[in-house]
């Protein structure tokens, strides 16, 4: 193979394809292979790829000068280096039976020569098994914000084979993206317009949507299609990029989402933010949780408590004015939870709506119903910390309070009275012989219970005085 190609060209295919190329996963570095670009020249056009076996990204270059058609395979980040130190306007890539060269007006750079055959084969398109979401009605800025909106709920855990995944589905003329880490859920809903796409779902793993995001900011995304062989087609401007899916089986979500809701809490999205922050630099806990009294006078209380330490319990709470319609309830939730939420939502007002405390609440743009929102995150319901135990009873009545003679109660006198013995106890002795003594009969220790008797014996025994036994 022997092209001729422009600097500037070849350096923004290389900016594009390189994250395929980068060892982002542990299996990687057995595969020496899959730091290559591979370059295929035909006709006059060149197509680069690269691939981590994960993602594949194949970029196109049109009206290149090809000397000779064939396939090479070039190191992607030390060809991308000298690129950018490169000055010439063109550069010359060549390659024989055994060597790789990079050649300039005034240098030659010869690369270890690997083996195309070695490269992973590029999966081929076959638009009968390809499933289409659509015909140019989703554009790049759809993409970024509908993933961004769910991104950040999806699980950490590599175990969770399903979960830490992002659910891409369509449902009649609407594409639905779910994060969801069996805490929280985040969804989000883009209208297609056009012709109706067809039905399809896939699982794609964050990392992967994360450098389609990158790329997607610069370039435009023509149309994303789904094949038999669980790939995911995202089509850019110039480039594709093939996503493998996971197989695994995504849960029915859906059916944790109430059908009704009892309690409705409208209020402003940052003032929210601000108290929850807050409350998270009070209490640096990551499982901190936080009570939420809605009241009926247009009030929310959040209280939060700390674990009791070295510092005892502290107690946080804050209020902010709402606008609250249906029954006042007491609700808790991770402080983490609904801050990182209210974080990814884009409206000014949110809804909060609720049913009881034991069920999940639902953050939704204010005024917009469920069926038509873009955006909706589902927050399972926390067993708040209450305040600090006191002594009431279960019927709510105090315990009587022990009292001394000065008539003041003392709580050591309390304590001292429960851990005292019954007189009827029988007091055991610490003879060998274990006999029981009479009650209210102290024990009488001997010689052997006495400190001084083994310190003159620890003497005795130093002056090699000690008696035999």
């Amino acid at each position: 193979m022997e092209i001729v190609v422009e600097v500037g060209a070849l350096k923004r295919a290389l900016e594009v394809v390189k994250d395929s190329a980068s060892k982002t996963r542990s299996y990687m570095s057995s595969l020496p292979v899959l730091q290559h670009a591979h370059i295929h020249a035909e006709g006059t056009t060149v197509r680069i790829t690269t691939t981590d076996l994960g993602i594949t990204t194949t970029y196109k270059l049109h009206g290149v000068d090809v000397v000779t058609e064939g396939v090479a395979l070039f190191h992607c980040a030390t060809l991308m280096a000298i690129l950018k130190a490169c000055d010439e306007p063109v550069v010359r890539l060549e390659t024989g039976d055994a060597f790789n060269a990079l050649t300039t007006a005034d240098g030659f750079y010869s690369f270890t020569y690997a083996n195309p055959t070695e490269f992973p084969e590029v999966p081929r398109f076959i638009g009968e098994n390809a499933k289409a979401l659509g015909s140019g009605n989703l554009t790049s800025k759809m993409l970024v914000r509908a993933v961004n909106h769910v991104l950040y709920a999806t699980a950490h855990d590599e175990m969770r084979e399903a979960l830490n995944h992002v659910q891409l589905k369509t449902t009649g003329a609407t594409l639905q993206l779910t994060g969801c880490d069996g805490n929280m859920m985040a969804r989000s809903f883009t209208i297609l317009t056009g012709e109706q796409p067809d039905a399809m779902q896939a699982l794609v793993h964050p990392d992967d949507l994360k450098r389609i995001l990158r790329v997607a900011k610069k370039h435009e995304l023509t149309n994303i299609y789904v094949d038999v062989d669980s790939r995911v087609w995202f089509d850019f401007d110039s480039f594709r990029m093939i996503v493998r899916c996971s197989q695994s089986t995504y849960p029915d979500v859906d059916r944790v989402i109430p059908a009704t809701f009892s309690t409705v809490v409208e209020f402003d999205r940052l003032e929210m933010i601000a108290v929850l922050t807050r409350i998270a630099a009070a209490i640096p806990h990551k499982e901190t949780s936080v009570k939420l009294h809605i009241t009926e006078d247009r009030v929310l209380v959040m209280t939060a408590y700390t674990r009791e330490d070295a510092i005892g319990c502290v107690e946080v709470t804050e209020s902010i004015t709402v606008n609250t319609s249906g029954a006042s309830l007491e609700w808790g939730a991770r402080v983490a939870y609904l801050r990182n939420a209210l974080l990814h939502m884009d409206a000014e007002r949110v809804e909060l709506h609720l049913n009881e405390k034991t069920t999940p609440g639902v953050l939704l743009p204010a005024g917009i119903p469920m069926a038509m929102t873009d955006q909706m995150v589902l927050v399972m319901p926390r067993l708040y910390r209450e305040e600090p135990k006191d002594n009431s009873l279960s019927d709510g009545s105090k315990e009587p309070a022990v009292e001394d003679e000065d008539g003041e109660t003392d709580e050591f006198a309390k304590n001292v009275q429960e851990d005292a013995p019954n007189e009827s106890d029988n007091i055991t002795s610490p003879d060998a012989d274990n006999e029981p003594l009479e009650p209210n009969v102290p024990y009488e220790p001997d010689e052997l219970d006495d400190p001084d008797y083994y310190d003159a014996l620890d003497k005795a025994e130093r002056a090699g005085e000690a008696p035999c036994a």
